[in-house]
C-alpha cells in the first residue's frame, strides 16, 4: 500500500502543476479579490446546488435562483471562474472514469 500512497502523492503533485488546475486557481484568486462578488457567488452556489440535491422537481426554482443572481453570473470574473472550474472538474471526472474502468469495478448498477 505504501507504493500506492506514494503514487497518489505524485499524481496529486502532477495535477497541481497541470494547466487546468493552475487556471482554476488563478481564476479563483481573481474572483476572491472582489469579496462581495465572491460572497454573492457562493450564496448562489449554495442555493442552486441545494436545489440540485433536493428530491423535489425544482426546475422552476432553479430558474428563479439563476435569475435572482443574474447580475453575479454575468460578471466576467464569475464566468471566467465557472469555465475554469467546469474544465477542471470534467478532467477529474475523466480520471475517475478511467480508474474505475481499468480496475474492473462492478459499476453495472449505474445507468450510463
Amino acid at each position: 500500500m505504501q507504493n500506492i500512497a506514494n503514487a497518489a502523492r505524485d499524481f496529486i503533485e502532477a495535477i497541481k502543476h497541470s494547466n487546468l488546475y493552475i487556471d482554476y486557481q488563478n481564476q479563483l484568486s481573481v474572483l476572491k479579490e472582489d469579496e462581495e462578488l465572491y460572497k454573492s457567488f457562493n450564496d448562489f452556489r449554495k442555493d442552486y446546488y441545494g436545489l440540485l440535491s433536493s428530491s423535489e422537481d425544482s426546475f422552476e426554482k432553479m430558474e428563479e435562483v439563476t435569475q435572482r443572481y443574474r447580475y453575479v453570473l454575468d460578471n466576467p470574473k464569475v464566468s471566467g471562474f465557472m469555465k475554469a472550474e467546469d474544465k477542471f472538474c470534467l478532467s477529474i471526472k475523466e480520471i475517475y472514469s478511467a480508474i474505475a474502468e481499468k480496475l474492473d469495478l462492478d459499476m453495472d448498477f449505474i445507468e450510463m
